[in-house]
């Protein structure tokens, strides 16, 4: 009797456990699938205003919740990969809580019903080889080896830990589908929802191509993000991609009747045409190999009835026609929005010189040193973005004449992650983990190649193709460092694993069947028969409803504890989740101030304290947030930049003595504040970048220009920044600002200050020209040649020939021409405004024809060619390249449209105008801004403009035909047109300096 009761006990724990076992699972689904498609949404502001209207008035309710929670994600003021971090880390740690439980109850049933099994020393293999073979004990050393790291040697113990848990989580998650012996339906089930999952992504990713995602998701500056859809960025996209379209090809495949097929079918053209748009150079031919040896193999396999030659033409022809709708110009292609073209980006990206620059050699070769410091223990899993900088900076000063590239920009992961684990885990981790990952891939081989074809063979071939091809990517970029392709190829992985050992069991290949299985097994040693119901259908045996309910009950307490309590095992990721909301909130705070920073009134300092706030609730929430605490430092330098600029204007003023005084101790107090933050976000954030040095280092600047009888501030900016540009020798801002520093110091250095400033232009020419040549086109803009010719004579001593110094000499030459003083500038046909014309547009020439070679296939070089040649009556040269840029010319330009049908006309060649309808406002308009500026007679042009400004209130005149029209109207005297056209300006440009002493001069003239 009492063996039949634990038999009936037993069973009833069989199916009390299926619904553990339900439970866990469906949390896995969950967890790889909301890690996927969740997402940010941005709700409209007024919509968002009335819900914190509400919730401001039920704070005592649900107020607190959404305000603290919710309002990030509804306002797209959260990082995306941090929220599906921790919404899929919730669902993992439930779900390993339902499997821990899963685990006892199964152990201890089998002890029940199965105490008098084979002993160990009569089985082939003894417990000790059986756990060698096992990959979780290599997984569990693993992680029990980064654990010892992350607590005794790792510089940033706080993210080693956070890094921890999330592997800890996504080993635990494999761990938890093996022990549950998933069943190939449950398979397909993953399958199908991954599949969908991918559609759905594709979907948004089609919408935010054509621009039609606008209503949902915010529009992307970074060209990167313009199709990265729930993911974030392309390259994630595309990797994360390869899991749905394999999944599909497995499933189409597997399906049977032909609707299925060709919804599939739909869902693998759009998935491929989203691979194709988000141009990302690896997953391209990491994805034509996977989907081609896939199709062939399964093609094979199956017999199917189209030859594979036939498959292998139709999926190389798709992608041709896919590549080519992506190559066509958006003018004749409505589903190109490519900003470069594939053809432009192939030619461009895979040019020696570029991949010699390729951020991933730099990162490369930076890291041997970092290998060779610490080879077998390693720096400490997660620390890489701590220690890599410092030997950024080490190898570029040991090695200044490095053809690699630089960057400007934070380097947070190796784009390897091989090469990142080597560094952070050593030669010991890497063993252990690929150990771990050697036992699972030789498991999986033998169980595929003892499979036979069929349905369970065919999505094994689709789990496995496209966690192999991440495996590849891996190589060239960090998908596992991306929570959804990670979490998936985790899932794909242990499916595989499990899937594989069953079919390796079935066929008697392993020693004893997994734990979960022994509950759903006859006991081998019994020999007696369930008992039979009565004639009243109950069991013969009166105690088993007494013993089950209070298991029952317990199992379902135990199941809704787990539930509650969960969130407690990741609290780590939880207080980031919070703390990187309110720090987002914070970073947009300060845009606002900073975007009010040109304007009076108290808007930017309520901008800023609401930054600073939102910046110390975050610290209280996560106190190792080195964002936050940055973010903070750089709220209270914008606050001390403020005041600065404020006592600045007050000093001088006699009557504003006090009131100049106390602003500048606000700002003391603001920059030392920042400087402080700052160092603490390098003590306690787990920082060491650039950028935060240089913080300290502009704090401590402008500390000094207010208190300049204290020599130590700007000692102290000078080492912070030689510190800054010690981690990152690209830094423009920090080179800029050291190189002002040089030349203030006592003594001076200016020799150490030229060298800095050239060392600007090698770096990033773009900056150097838009911090040192900008101001001197501007001034050339307003007709003040002497000052543009003073600034750029001073930039051209500090950094010698460089091109863009050279180009820009060679458009202030061509402008100077085009505006000749005022007594030349009335007598256009005479000999000295001819020869004045005649000097500098020789000059101007003969710089562009030594930049040619140096500037090809540069777009406002070829545009600078064709004003050059326009001007100096060049007409045939000037017309054939308008043809060329007008040609290639993706985005709508209605001044080049003009200018090449002006050109056709002189050339007595007429041109088809493109964009603009002739004899319109705009045709009219442009006309004469180009005969103003360029093509001359400049009387006709500037008095046409002043009619078009006096009979059209709609006109808004830009700021340099304005003032060349007005400067040409004035020397003729013609003082009315002269007005009509200040009035203008001043409407758009009220407080520009020389329209209001254009407005005043005419004006007081006329009285």
């Amino acid at each position: 009797m009492a063996s039949l009761n634990q038999r009936f006990i037993g069973h009833q724990v069989v199916r009390q456990n299926a619904l553990l076992r339900h439970l866990v699972l469906l949390c896995l689904l969950c967890a790889g699938l909301s890690t996927a498609v969740v997402y940010p949404v941005r709700l409209p502001s007024i919509l968002l205003a009335q819900f914190d209207a509400a919730a401001n008035a039920h704070r005592d309710t649900w107020g607190n919740v959404y305000l603290g929670q919710l309002r990030s994600i509804l306002a797209f003021n959260h990082a995306p990969l941090v929220l599906k971090e921790t919404v899929s880390s919730a669902f993992l740690t439930i779900a390993l809580c339902f499997s821990f439980l899963y685990t006892v109850r199964t152990i201890s049933l089998h002890c029940v019903l199965n105490h008098n099994s084979v002993p160990d020393e009569g089985r082939p293999d003894g417990p000790a080889l059986r756990g060698l073979r096992n990959p979780f004990f290599w997984a569990g050393l693993f992680l029990v080896y980064c654990g010892f790291s992350a607590v005794f040697w790792t510089p940033t113990p706080h993210h080693s830990l956070r890094t921890l848990l999330l592997c800890a989580l996504g080993i635990g998650a494999a761990w938890m589908l093996y022990v549950l012996q998933p069943r190939w339906g449950d398979i397909q089930k993953f399958m199908v929802s991954v599949a969908l999952a991918g559609t759905l992504i594709a979907f948004v990713s089609f919408l935010q191509h054509i621009e039609a995602a606008w209503w949902f998701l915010p529009r992307f500056d970074d060209p990167r993000n313009r199709v990265g859809s729930l993911i974030g960025h392309n390259t994630g996209l595309s990797a994360y991609l390869l899991f749905p379209l394999s999944f599909a090809i497995s499933l189409w495949f597997v399906a049977n009747r032909i609707r299925t097929r060709l919804l599939i079918g739909l869902a693998l053209i759009l998935m491929l045409f989203v691979l194709v748009a988000a141009q990302s150079r690896a997953i391209w031919p990491i994805g034509s190999v996977m989907l081609v040896v896939q199709c062939a193999i399964l093609a094979r396999g199956t017999g199917y009835r189209v030859r594979l030659r036939t498959l292998l033409l139709w999926i190389v022809a798709l992608l041709i026609v896919l590549v080519l709708v992506q190559s066509m110009a958006p003018t004749v292609n409505p589903l190109a929005r490519h900003s470069v073209r594939i053809s432009e980006r192939l030619r461009r990206d895979f040019s020696p010189g570029q991949l010699l620059k390729e951020t991933r050699l730099r990162i490369f070769v930076v890291s041997l040193p970092l290998i060779a410091k610490s080879p077998l223990l390693g720096h400490g899993i997660g620390a890489f973005q701590y220690v890599y900088p410092p030997a950024h900076g080490e190898y570029f000063v040991r090695h200044p004449d490095s053809v690699l590239g630089t960057t400007v920009r934070r380097t947070d992961v190796a784009h390897n992650d091989y090469l990142q684990l080597l560094v952070e885990t050593g030669l010991l981790g890497s063993i252990l983990f690929f150990t771990a990952l050697g036992l699972v891939a030789r498991r999986v081989r033998e169980g595929y190649l003892a499979c036979s074809w069929g349905r369970e063979k065919v999505l094994l071939t689709g789990l496995v193709a496209p966690t192999c091809a991440i495996a590849v990517h891996a190589f060239f970029d960090f998908p596992f460092h991306v929570h959804p392709i990670a979490l998936t190829a985790v899932f794909s992985l242990a499916l595989a694993y499990t899937a594989a050992d069953q079919t390796l069991r079935a066929r008697g290949m392993a020693a004893e069947p997994p734990v979960s299985r022994v509950c759903s097994e006859q006991p081998q040693n019994s020999t007696e028969r369930p008992n039979k119901d009565d004639a009243n259908g109950r069991p013969s045996s009166p105690q088993p409803h007494k013993v089950i309910r209070p298991a029952l009950v317990l199992s379902l307490v135990a199941v809704f504890a787990a539930w509650l309590v969960s969130p407690l095992a990741f609290e780590l990721i939880l207080r980031s989740f919070i703390s990187d909301s309110l720090q987002r909130d914070a970073a947009n705070w300060s845009a606002t101030a900073q975007a009010l920073s040109s304007h009076g009134g108290g808007a930017k300092y309520q901008a800023l304290d609401n930054a600073k706030e939102l910046y110390r609730r975050a610290i209280k929430a996560n106190v190792f947030n080195g964002l936050a605490m940055e973010g903070l430092a750089s709220a209270y330098l914008l606050s001390g930049t403020f005041d600065f600029a404020l006592w600045q204007d007050l000093r001088n003023d006699p009557t504003q003595r006090k009131s100049a005084e106390a602003i500048r101790m606000n700002a003391k107090r603001a920059l030392l504040a920042a400087a402080d933050y700052a160092k603490l976000a390098m003590e306690r954030g787990e920082l060491r970048y650039h950028y935060v040095y240089y913080v300290v280092g502009q704090a401590y600047h402008l500390l000094a220009k207010l208190y300049p009888e204290n020599g130590e501030y700007l000692e102290a900016s000078r080492r912070a920044f030689e510190q800054a540009i010690a981690l990152n020798n690209a830094d423009v801002a920090s080179l800029q600002e050291l190189a002002i520093v040089y030349e203030e110091q006592q003594p001076p250095n200016p020799e150490r200050a030229r060298a800095l400033r050239r060392r600007i232009f090698e770096v990033d020419p773009d900056f150097g020209a838009r911090r040192f040549l900008l101001p001197v086109e501007e001034a050339a803009k307003r007709g003040r040649f002497p000052e543009a010719w003073r600034s750029l004579n001073k930039i051209s001593e500090a950094v010698g020939d460089h091109w863009s110094v050279e180009f820009t000499k060679a458009r202030l030459y061509l402008k100077e021409a085009l505006w000749p003083p005022p007594a030349l500038d009335v007598a256009t046909t005479s000999p000295e405004a001819r020869r004045w014309f005649t000097v500098r547009y020789n000059l101007a020439k003969a710089l562009v024809n030594d930049l040619s070679e140096k500037m090809t296939q540069n777009p406002l070089f070829e545009r600078f060619r064709l004003d050059l040649f326009a001007a100096g009556d060049e007409t045939t040269s000037a017309l054939k390249l308008a043809d060329r840029l007008l040609l290639a010319s993706e985005v709508r330009d209605p001044e080049l449209d003009v200018l090449r049908h002006e050109l056709g006309i002189r050339a007595n060649s007429p041109r088809p105008l493109r964009w603009v309808e002739k004899d319109s406002t705009e045709f009219w308009y442009y006309r004469q801004r180009l005969r103003t500026l360029l093509l001359g007679p400049v009387s006709l042009g500037s008095a046409q403009l002043a009619n078009l400004a006096r009979t059209d209130p709609n006109l808004v005149l830009k700021l340099d035909e304005g003032l060349r029209a007005a400067a040409y109207l004035r020397a003729a005297h013609q003082d009315d047109l002269v007005l009509v056209i200040a009035k203008n300006l001043a409407k758009s440009f009220p407080s520009d300096p020389d329209v209001k002493n254009l407005l005043e001069s005419i004006r007081g003239k006329s009285h």
